[in-house]
């Protein structure tokens, strides 16, 4: 890249160069330190990349020491972080810190709050960063506050400064510094009320949200989880290709109708009589990739199916899909774990590998569901083993502490229920009211039982709550 040119009339024009640790000649020493004091320049050259141009005056002292006398915005050098190359500003809402009092910098943003005319939150979607209109501001800057609808999106020009003591916010990252404000520019201004405000508290209801979704995507959260999922989605296509050696394939999403899983969607064509489905999943695809030797498959695939509208299904939905040859359920297993292990955010802590494996029979016979929740600490008894004479498989839950928590309309729904679905099952609802009348109404429920040991190994006492299922063995 070229060096930093010329300097005309007292002012300096510096284009910023990368590259070259060596940016300004060696004569051009002053001018080093002048740009560095001015926050221009960095002492480690080699992050400067042109970006930005700032423009300025030297002067010199009596002691003839050089010193900057004025400096505008339009031109120079700055040291700027990735997320601001190619921008106007100089920093984002969540940047500036006490390192950074003293410079001048520029910031873009939304209008988050305005009071006593003087105080602004500017809001982008890294943060927030108050603003400070001097109390020696020109009129038509405050004219220009007082006209400022929440929410407009601000350019502010000022300079750091810290905070005093007692106005320090520890709950906000930039809450150490403060702007002072030389200029604003408005660069959109609301002209109608929005359909909400952008509030922690009292938020509008999740059907306006989702009407309004781009007003929406401006709460922190919001912001958090786009970029959080971006990263992701990042690091898993890093770890597949870089690490693994799989080859992301983008397979079509227009394909011929296919028997069974969900209804799909019909995209109709111009040749009469014929038509696409949109894709469910990429299921027969990749195996024609298996089939062509690709034996290393995946990609973040679109997924149509059109469902009934229910809490966990979407009409159109991500899935990262995956694709291997020659190789088996304990592959798949470890390749998940590992994925899994190397995008887990830093900021949840570490997953601890390997995960718990559990086979459909166990999950089943323990849970109930082939999708349990190993967090629950009620789990399903087989007292089978206690009966001495039993044609059907017997199971009990216990609930402690739970005598009388249902009432008699529940349970009487309960029963009708399972009589319903499960004629073959018989179906107990046991109140523990003691020890004693338990251990009777159980052995006239199933005669032959070991009452002692039931109560010894299921730790059962008084006031506990035990369901009991008799039949074949998974409808039980």
């Amino acid at each position: 890249m070229n060096h930093i040119n010329h300097i005309r009339n007292m002012y300096h024009t510096k284009y910023l160069i990368s590259g070259k640790t060596n940016i300004l000649p060696q004569k051009n020493i002053y001018q080093k330190l002048i740009l560095r004091n001015l926050g221009i320049l960095s002492a480690n050259t080699k992050k400067n990349i042109l970006t930005k141009r700032y423009k300025f005056t030297v002067a010199k002292t009596v002691d003839n020491k050089e010193i900057v006398k004025e400096h505008k915005y339009e031109f120079g050098l700055h040291n700027f972080s990735n997320v601001n190359l190619y921008t106007s500003r100089t920093h984002t809402c969540n940047q500036l810190r006490t390192e950074d009092c003293g410079k001048s910098v520029i910031l873009c943003g939304w209008v988050e709050y305005i009071r006593l005319n003087r105080f602004i939150i500017l809001r982008d979607g890294y943060g927030s960063t108050q603003l400070i209109i001097p109390e020696n501001a020109s009129a038509e800057l405050y004219d220009l506050v007082d006209k400022i609808p929440l929410e407009s999106v601000l350019m502010c020009y000022g300079s750091v400064k810290l905070r005093p003591i007692n106005e320090i916010n520890k709950n906000q990252a930039t809450g150490m510094i403060e702007v002072i404000v030389d200029k604003l520019q408005l660069l959109n201004a609301v002209d109608t009320k929005l359909p909400f405000q952008l509030r922690k508290f009292n938020k509008a209801n999740e059907s306006l949200r989702l009407k309004y979704r781009y007003v929406d995507l401006r709460y922190p959260e919001m912001q958090y989880n786009l970029r959080l999922r971006s990263k992701l989605l990042m690091k898993m296509r890093q770890f597949l290709i870089d690490h693994r050696e799989f080859v992301e394939v983008e397979t079509p999403t227009l394909f011929k109708k296919t028997h069974g899983g969900a209804q799909e969607f019909i995209v109709p064509t111009h040749e009469k009589g014929k038509c696409y489905s949109l894709v469910q999943s990429p299921q027969q695809l990749k195996q024609m990739l298996m089939v062509g030797s690709i034996d290393r498959y995946f990609q973040v695939a679109k997924c149509y199916r059109d469902e009934g509208a229910k809490s966990d299904r979407q009409p159109e939905f991500t899935q990262l899909d995956i694709e291997m040859s020659f190789t088996d359920q304990n592959g798949v297993m470890l390749l998940i774990e590992e994925l899994l292990s190397f995008i887990w955010p830093s900021e949840l802590g570490k997953i601890n590998t390997p995960f718990l494996r559990m086979s459909y029979e166990e999950a089943m016979l323990t849970y109930g569901s082939d999708k349990p929740d190993i967090g629950c600490s009620t789990k399903i008894s087989n007292w089978t083993k206690y009966m001495s004479n039993a044609s059907n498989e017997v199971f009990a839950l216990v609930l402690k502490n739970s005598e009388n928590k249902l009432t008699k309309k529940q349970e009487n729904y309960l029963k009708t229920l399972i009589s319903t679905n499960y004629p073959d099952v018989k179906f107990s609802l046991l109140n523990i009211k003691s020890i004693k009348t338990f251990k009777e109404n159980l052995l006239k429920i199933f005669n032959g039982i070991d009452a002692v040991a039931v109560l010894d190994d299921d730790n059962i006492s008084e006031h506990d709550l035990v369901a009991i299922a008799c039949g074949s063995k998974y409808k039980a």
